[in-house]
């Protein structure tokens, strides 16, 4: 997945898994471990979490 930042695709991202890397989202998907399959040597650098739709309509 092409890097896309994270502040202008909340609402793209809503109910997602994704990964960040410097607020670059790097993977995305439906489960936990689906998003950690594609970040395979980035682990440590990479943070997993899931964005809810509240979040994401929030201004």
């Amino acid at each position: 997945m092409k890097k896309v930042s994270l502040k202008n695709n909340l609402l793209k991202f809503a109910n997602k898994w994704v990964a960040t890397i410097n607020d670059d989202i790097i993977a995305s998907g439906d489960n936990f471990d689906e998003v950690l399959k594609k970040i395979k040597g980035d682990e440590e650098k990479a943070r997993i979490f899931k964005i809810s739709a509240p979040a994401a309509y929030s201004p």
